[in-house]
């Protein structure tokens, strides 16, 4: 029997003392492809954050492959939100990519020719082949983000997280990077951190609501998200989806109003 991707069980976090997320429980299966959405200041970060064993909670349990966090970072790509980039600075594709095989402990130890061909791979996977050995800073936003995501899978993680990848790139360039996402969920996990639930809602098979707890919403094959009724909780309980849907598939919604 296989282990979750990720296992989260009655995890608190706190700042300062001050409660950011409290009572989460999420359980996330490999093949899942997962929006986390919610508003800003709602603990969407934070939780990512904790997945990547950074941040350490009060209370409860984080693993990653049946792994403590802070010990699995070997089996997780991260692609985050702002990636610092100085366009003066002439590194090219290919170098970018080959940063994600830096490890701790493992600069004696490459095989820079080997190294190479899997970032290669990676890059033609993303469609990028072409640009690897143009500068970083020529390329498009989403150009970029897709360089940045080979980053990430160039060691072959068994989890893809990403922090609003589309925060930077036009709309055209957002329906793109979605559907690669969804061709790369055949082969990995993956958990985006988004605010275009709109968008994202079509590629999507789970959806993860954080406002200080957590509603997990599963889609079943072939069916729309949201058929369930509105939870009967308090008003600051009540989960984002259903809040903005009113209980109606938002793809139904969408439709309905063109």
């Amino acid at each position: 029997m296989s282990h979750p991707v990720v296992e989260i069980k009655d995890l608190q976090f706190a700042y300062n003392r001050q409660n950011v997320l409290q009572d989460i429980n999420l359980s996330i299966d490999p093949g899942d492809f997962v929006a986390m959405i919610g508003p800003n200041g709602g603990g969407k970060t934070t939780l990512l954050r904790l997945m990547l064993g950074l941040l350490h909670p009060v209370r409860g349990s984080v693993k990653i492959i049946n792994q403590p966090a802070e010990k699995a970072s070997h089996h997780i790509g991260y692609v985050p939100q702002d990636v610092s980039l100085n366009r003066g600075f002439p590194i090219s594709v290919m170098d970018v990519v080959l940063m994600g095989k830096l490890r701790p402990g493992s600069r004696w130890k490459r095989n820079k020719s080997r190294e190479r061909q899997e970032a290669m791979e990676t890059l033609e996977k993303m469609g990028m082949s072409a640009y690897a050995q143009r500068k970083i800073s020529e390329l498009s936003g989403g150009q970029r983000q897709r360089v940045f995501i080979a980053r990430a899978l160039v060691t072959n993680p068994k989890l893809l997280l990403l922090d609003e990848p589309t925060a930077n790139v036009d709309t055209e360039g957002q329906a793109d990077l979605y559907k690669l996402l969804k061709e790369l969920n055949k082969e990995i996990t993956i958990l985006v951190v988004s605010h275009e639930w709109i968008v994202i809602s079509s590629y999507v098979k789970s959806v993860a609501c954080v406002n200080g707890g957590l509603h997990f919403h599963h889609q079943p094959e072939g069916s729309p998200f949201m058929q369930e009724p509105v939870f009967p909780h308090p008003m600051n309980e009540i989960c984002p989806v259903e809040l903005v849907a009113h209980g109606v598939p938002l793809r139904e919604q969408k439709s309905s109003e063109d």
